[in-house]
């Protein structure tokens, strides 16, 4: 993400100071390494820490990858929701908000679930299903 939450380099430092035998890679543009495909770090990743918006709990579900959300405040509450949603038989642990403790504790708890659980959210055949869409609304003789 790009910043405007809870996410500060403090509050990712702290969390880092917590959870001693824990690597942590940070995907933003203001606080760690922007990468333009996340799912390379995501494939090895044993959990990942994310606001609930709707492209990163996609990748993280096609990853397969259990989660830490923390949903961060918007003006429609669409997170809080979202988490809500999350917190309700998916492969995460939903926060209230950014801690400011417990973060060994939350990481060892996600890392506990099974990622494959997102497979109901993301069953990996949409390429497949707008292969056949763009197939079927192509002229003919593009399509052979």
């Amino acid at each position: 993400g790009t910043g405007g939450d809870g996410f500060t380099a403090e509050a990712v430092a702290r969390a880092q100071d917590q959870t001693p035998g824990w690597d942590w890679t940070v995907l933003s543009r203001s606080l760690g390494t922007w990468h333009q495909d996340p799912s390379s770090v995501l494939l090895t990743a044993d959990v990942a820490i994310l606001h609930p918006g709707q492209n990163s709990l996609a990748e993280v579900a096609a990853m397969r990858v259990p989660a830490l959300v923390v949903p961060a405040p918007r003006p429609f509450d669409e997170q809080h929701v979202t988490a809500d949603a999350v917190a309700d038989g998916w492969p995460a642990v939903v926060a209230g908000s950014v801690p400011e403790t417990g973060w060994s504790d939350l990481l060892d708890r996600a890392r506990s679930l099974d990622g494959d659980g997102w497979a109901g959210w993301c069953d990996g055949g949409a390429p497949r299903r707008i292969a056949r869409v763009v197939r079927g609304v192509m002229p003919s003789e593009l399509a052979a």
